[in-house]
């Protein structure tokens, strides 16, 4: 008598079965990491454009600013370091449903030759009302900080854009 290699057709099943619990519970949790992750990545994107502009002013002994592209207080559109006329970089849109907003209303932020910004302020990256955000607050001396365990207010819900193409 020959023994046959392979599974029955009860241990194929269960097998299915255990894959598709396991696939049930672990997608929603991996989702909610990517968005974290996005999140995470645009908000040090951000902080790293503030510290270009800083950098950038002490270095040229001039004021830079950078500056949301679409002249208001929505930050998700991508923006732009600038040296008077002189364009230093500029920042794609943002990717995702998410909201990154200036508290203040701020549509640019300039830091004279000393690295001091003219309006200490937060930015806000949120993806809904209630989760967890990203909150980046720039201080009066310049340097900008990112508080990962801010909740987003419900106001912000109003501003969530579709999908371009980034959170989240």
């Amino acid at each position: 008598m020959r023994k046959e290699n392979g599974f029955t057709l009860v241990e194929l099943m269960i097998g299915l079965a255990i894959a598709a619990i396991i696939l049930t519970v672990g997608i929603p949790s991996f989702n909610d990491l990517v968005r974290k992750n996005q999140m995470t990545t645009q908000a040090n994107e951000l902080i790293g454009a503030l510290n270009l502009a800083r950098s950038e002013a002490i270095k040229r002994g001039s004021s830079v600013s950078i500056t949301s592209t679409s002249g208001d207080s929505n930050w998700k559109d991508g923006w732009s370091v600038a040296d008077g006329g002189e364009t230093i970089r500029v920042y794609a849109a943002q990717k995702g449903q998410h909201t990154l907003v200036s508290d203040g209303g701020d549509s640019t932020y300039s830091y004279d030759p000393q690295g001091f910004i003219n309006n200490n302020d937060t930015i806000s990256l949120c993806l809904n009302s209630g989760a967890t955000g990203r909150r980046i607050t720039i201080a009066a001396s310049g340097h900008a900080h990112v508080d990962g365990s801010y909740v987003c207010p419900v106001s912000y819900t109003h501003l969530t854009l579709p999908t371009m193409s980034t959170t989240c």
